[in-house]
């Protein structure tokens, strides 16, 4: 008679309790890099990211004269492609920086984050790479041979197109099960009376009610409960009423989800 025991770890919530700035911290890029493959002192810094660092924040100082750099990640280690940053300053969305500044990283599972240089006429860039602070790690449950279950949250600050409907930078993951989609309205919507939180399958899979414009107004976004969402996909808020006639209304959208690793062995 065979006999096993599977250990099975729970992590619990738990807050990161400064900031800390992962190494080597700063790195300069002044020269172009050829390729996606090539990532080399000079026209690259690359940095390992810790699993319990939910969150990255990285500063870009120099003069950035007339330069890019693409932001890529990877989670295998090996293969990288280009992901998307939040300035923190205009709180725009975007896989390319041509200027100084912070930017946010949202780590949904990448082992490693870089800034390569994808053209270059004249300038340099020093950057660094820093863990978030007060930050909460996922609550999930581990085995012995790689398997996983993750709870996971994505977040933005939503900037509310004058138009019919407005998609969110941050996505559903592929192979998810999302739990909820909460939304906040911190600035007010105008001209539109209400809105409804779904994707581009249903408008209204995910609010419980439609959400009003107003300031402060809230929904828990569960109507949906357990739903498996099947290729990465974004939110999509849909106005009711007239179509917003500026660009000024701001949404917290924040997907709620659970990720499962099959076993490595």
């Amino acid at each position: 008679m065979m006999k096993w025991i599977a250990s099975v770890g729970l992590w619990l919530l738990a807050s990161v309790a400064s900031a800390q700035i992962l190494t080597p911290s700063p790195q300069g890029i002044s020269a172009v890099s050829s390729g996606i493959t090539v990532c080399t002192s000079g026209n690259c810094a690359k940095w390992q990211v810790p699993v319990s660092a939910p969150t990255l924040t990285s500063q870009i100082t120099g003069t950035m004269t007339s330069l890019t750099l693409t932001a890529e990640a990877t989670a295998d280690g090996q293969t990288w492609a280009a992901v998307l940053v939040q300035n923190l300053a205009t709180g725009a969305w975007s896989s390319t920086a041509t200027a100084t500044g912070q930017f946010a990283i949202a780590n949904t599972g990448i082992v490693g984050f870089r800034w390569r240089c994808t053209t270059f006429a004249s300038g340099g860039a020093n950057v660094t790479l820093t863990r978030g602070t007060a930050s909460s790690r996922p609550v999930g449950l581990t085995g012995a041979n790689g398997q996983s279950l993750a709870l996971l949250s994505l977040t933005e600050l939503t900037t509310i197109a004058a138009a019919a409907s407005t998609d969110t930078a941050i996505q559903m993951p592929a192979g998810a099960i999302v739990l909820a989609v909460s939304v906040r309205v911190t600035t007010v919507i105008p001209t539109a009376t209400t809105f409804s939180v779904g994707d581009s399958g249903s408008a209204t899979r995910f609010s419980t009610a439609n959400v009003s414009v107003a300031a402060n107004s809230t929904d828990a976004g569960t109507k949906a409960g357990a739903y498996y969402n099947a290729s990465a996909l974004a939110i999509r808020l849909t106005m009711n009423g007239s179509q917003p006639n500026a660009t000024t209304g701001r949404v917290r959208v924040t997907i709620y989800y659970l990720l499962s690793t099959p076993p490595t062995s």
